[in-house]
């Protein structure tokens, strides 16, 4: 995978987010990824769980969730301490509703988080990247003022 691709891949995610066909689009770029990289089995993970979200059918979503769920492991164990994998996998069961048992990794995630967040270019992100990290985590409400404030000085602000 080269940066553009993974560039594409980014946009395709945020967008998909509120688009179901930029969701299409990144699951018809993903479906097939069989390779090595922990970011990209995160971002399968979250193409899938990106269709859970614009299907209707229960049992199917529930499908996909399973599905990402062992998807995001894999990315998790080829990289552990890529933070945007984290934050990937958090997102995801930060919306998985409780009940469904998916949403365990989110202390562990957000552990790594603070642990690594100094390490973003190592990951091939940019402050820009750490921006959005943080309007989401803010928005989740399960950092404190604390970890919040420890997260930002990382943007140069």
């Amino acid at each position: 995978m080269n940066t553009q691709d993974l560039g594409q891949i980014r946009f395709l995610y945020r967008e998909g987010v509120n688009h179901e066909e930029h969701a299409r689009k990144l699951w018809e770029i993903m479906e097939h990824y069989e390779g090595e990289e922990g970011i990209m089995w995160a971002y399968k993970a979250s193409a899938r769980a990106l269709m859970a979200n614009y299907d209707w059918n229960p049992i199917q979503q529930l499908w996909y969730i399973n599905e990402c769920m062992k998807w995001f492991r894999k990315g998790v164990k080829r990289d552990p301490d890529n933070i945007e994998i984290r934050f990937l996998r958090f997102a995801v069961q930060h919306y998985t509703p409780e009940f469904l048992n998916q949403s365990h990794n989110l202390e562990e995630d957000k552990a790594t988080m603070l642990a690594n967040f100094d390490q973003y270019k190592r990951f091939g992100l940019e402050v820009a990247d750490l921006h959005d990290f943080i309007r989401f985590y803010q928005e989740s409400a399960r950092f404190s003022e604390e970890e919040m404030a420890h997260l930002k000085t990382h943007l140069g602000e």
